[in-house]
This record gives structure tokens, C-alpha cells and sequence, in this order.
């Protein structure tokens, strides 16, 4: 059964209102009618079954019959990443969407793939990658995507965060095992977030290493073989939501 992202703005109590891309797409490619039920999501985190009671060139709309809250992780994930090509990018947000990550913060570091882009001009492509993911697995939550921040900046963050209690972890070469990692990260559900660091292809330079695990980051090795960019963000991501419990619901 497809989902369908609709603007928390567009439910008026138990109406919903979908327009533009959405309400084409359920009318003129999946040929739903009046009275056909749906399932649609908030990006707040409710899964809403539905009811289609009117449809028109630009609109469908109809009753909620029910509501459910998908319920959080025990902590956010914060995914930051060196700024890879834009593929590789848009990769990393959809396997990251699927994976559970809470917020993507791209980072800017010396051996970043790409560091001068119009962000601006990106947001809407970017979105609709993180609505599109969200419809494929099911998640009810959409994660946040931040601009993209200089590493000392990104870790300032970090530090800031973990006087609250955070933890973090960074990849490296020469960092203790994931699975060493992820016991660790299973003791910090309490933690409001955990930071997931994952560097460009070849690596975070050993300056940026020094750095990280000064500002109190510990350092994880993903395995014995090299991964992409995107991999090895989709990899330790899903490593850590698994370690700490993650589980989703569906009506």
C-alpha cells in the first residue's frame, strides 16, 4: 500500500487536503476514485488512514478514519558527512531517510568532494528525496537537513550538545571496532542525541582526527574493506539505529 505525504498544514481536524505532485500522482498515474481509502503521512511522525471524498485537476481530499503515532527512537541521530558529489549526495539522504537518521548535517572538510554549491536552489530536490524515502520504508517522520557547516563548526556543535549529555563517534581507520562502538552507543539511549562523523573518500585527514577526538568524539573503524562515501554513511548509520533499538510501526 503507497503513502502520501501531506502537509500538516492541509488537515483541518479529520480533513485532509493533498494538492500539486502528491494529488496528481494518486489520481492520474494510481487511478484512485472517491471512496477509495489511502494511508498517508505528516512528516510529524502520524501515519493517518484515509478515506477520498472529493477530487478534482488540482486537489484530493477526504476524512481521516484513524491515527497513529509512529513512536521515536530513543535518541536522534545526527548524521555529519563531508560533502560528496551530488549523486553520492542524494544517496546518502535517501539510504539515511531509510535508516532512521534524525537530522543530516553536511560538513565542509579539506578533502570534501564539493564545497561551493547554490544551496538554496537544492532545498526542493532535497526534500522531496527525504518525502520520497520516507513513502518507500514507511517512516512517518521526516529527518531535517542543515546547511553545510566547516568541520571546526560542526564539532563546536558537537561539544555543545554533549555538555547535555550527547555522545558521538567518528569513523577512522584506526578506530575501535563497530561492534565495540555500538555496545558503547546501546549504554547512551539516554543521551537526547547521538553524532555519527563519516568522512569524504579516503578519509577524515589526520588533522581533522586529532581534532575530533580532542572535542571528545570516539573513533570507529566500519570493516576491513573501503566503502563509498554513501556506503559507509548507510552502513554505520543503520549499525547504530539497530544497536539502540530502533523499531517503526505501521497501520
Amino acid at each position: 500500500m503507497p503513502y502520501f505525504y501531506v502537509n500538516p498544514e492541509n488537515i483541518n481536524g479529520p480533513v485532509f487536503n493533498l494538492a500539486g505532485e502528491e494529488a496528481a500522482h494518486l489520481r492520474r498515474v494510481l487511478r484512485y476514485r472517491i471512496g477509495d481509502r489511502i494511508f498517508l503521512f505528516d512528516g510529524l511522525g502520524n501515519l493517518l488512514h484515509a478515506e477520498i471524498s472529493a477530487m478534482s485537476k488540482e486537489s484530493v481530499s477526504g476524512k481521516i478514519l484513524e491515527a497513529a503515532h509512529q513512536p521515536r527512537l530513543p535518541c536522534s541521530i545526527v548524521l555529519c558527512f563531508a560533502m560528496p558529489a551530488r549523486k553520492a549526495f542524494d544517496d546518502i539522504l535517501e539510504r539515511g531517510t531509510a535508516a532512521g537518521v534524525s537530522l543530516f548535517q553536511p560538513l565542509i572538510t579539506s578533502r570534501s568532494q564539493e564545497t561551493k554549491i547554490d544551496w538554496n536552489s537544492r532545498i526542493p530536490r532535497m526534500r522531496q528525496i527525504l518525502i520520497s524515502s520516507c513513502k518507500q520504508c514507511g517512516r512517518a517522520m521526516l529527518p531535517e537537513i542543515m546547511a553545510p557547516l566547516p568541520f571546526d563548526n560542526a564539532l563546536l556543535h558537537f561539544q555543545a550538545s554533549a555538555t547535555n549529555g550527547s555522545s558521538g563517534f567518528i569513523a577512522a581507520f584506526d578506530g575501535i571496532p563497530l561492534s565495540s562502538a555500538m555496545a558503547a552507543a546501546a549504554d547512551s539511549v539516554n543521551a537526547s542525541k547521538i553524532f555519527l562523523f563519516v568522512g569524504p573518500e579516503g578519509g577524515f585527514a589526520a588533522e581533522e582526527l586529532s581534532q575530533a577526538c580532542k572535542a571528545g568524539l570516539i573513533s570507529i573503524n566500519l570493516g576491513p574493506y573501503v566503502l563509498r562515501a554513501e556506503e559507509a554513511c548507510f552502513y554505520a548509520s543503520l549499525a547504530l539505529i539497530n544497536s539502540i533499538g530502533g523499531s517503526l510501526i505501521k497501520i
